[in-house]
């Protein structure tokens, strides 16, 4: 396993930081780029949030009061406008970040759906996320779908759950006492692997974005959702190291990115 640290940094106005990043691949780099200098079609699953809150809990739910039942719903409908934004935004940033030829998000839905499959079914533990790791892919499902569909890749993502982090300050050893503002936190982890089950590049991304106040107003959801943007343009500057020369030059969601 390779391990890549960003070094903490301040947030200021337009700035991000990325958190401590694991990547991992089953195959050496030179196989890496092999296959992929030889692929063409690849899968691309919807990412979903490894967590509980979008999954029915009758149970729990009966321990709320009205107020707090309107409150998980609201939250809940937020969740999923998030997850249907990164649903359009991954596919949409493999066909532009690269040349692979993404099979239409019709027919890997009505495969999915003939398989009697959602994109949780293709994680261990349903895709629930255990404290801060994220489930890993089913080796055979995702090969079983690559068959079926005839692809030579298959990219799958978690997502774990935004969060907003007020601001504080922390002490550091070379600076002393530093203040960090207000921010949003999205994290995901990204797998792709080929029609043979192997992983070809793995990584865990999390990112950090100051948090929009205008006239004290917050603009949290459109900070989640940039969040989101940028922590999957984040995977393709990656990816794009691995690719041949026919793959697009490597764009930059944001000039003021800070990888």
């Amino acid at each position: 396993m390779r391990e890549r640290t960003a070094s903490w940094i301040a947030l200021c106005s337009g700035l991000l930081f990325l958190l401590p990043v694991h990547t991992y691949a089953d195959l050496p780099e030179a196989q890496t780029r092999q296959i992929l200098a030889t692929a063409h079609r690849i899968i691309v699953i919807a990412p979903f949030y490894g967590t509980q809150t979008l999954l029915p809990n009758p149970k729990e739910e009966s321990k709320l009061t009205s107020k707090q039942l309107a409150q998980q719903q609201q939250y809940r409908e937020i969740l999923q406008r998030l997850e249907k934004h990164a649903a359009h935004q991954l596919p949409a940033c493999t066909a532009e970040r690269t040349a692979f030829t993404v099979i239409p998000e019709p027919k890997v839905e009505a495969q999915l759906t003939a398989d009697h499959f959602t994109p949780r079914d293709l994680f261990t533990d349903n895709g629930l996320l255990h404290g801060d790791t994220f489930p890993v892919p089913r080796v055979y499902t995702a090969q079983q779908l690559c068959s079926q569909l005839h692809a030579d890749l298959i990219l799958l993502s978690v997502l774990d759950e935004p969060r907003k982090v007020n601001g504080h300050y922390i002490y550091d050893l070379l600076g002393g006492l530093e203040h960090v503002p207000s921010h949003v936190n999205c994290r995901g982890a990204f797998y792709l692997l080929d029609s043979q089950g192997d992983t070809l590049y793995h990584s865990t991304y999390s990112v950090d974005q100051p948090l929009t106040t205008i006239a004290g107003h917050t603009y949290l959801f459109a900070d989640w959702r940039d969040a989101i943007n940028i922590l999957i343009e984040d995977f393709f500057d990656d990816l794009n190291r691995f690719l041949p020369d026919r793959a697009l030059p490597s764009k930059t969601s944001s000039p003021t990115s800070t990888r």
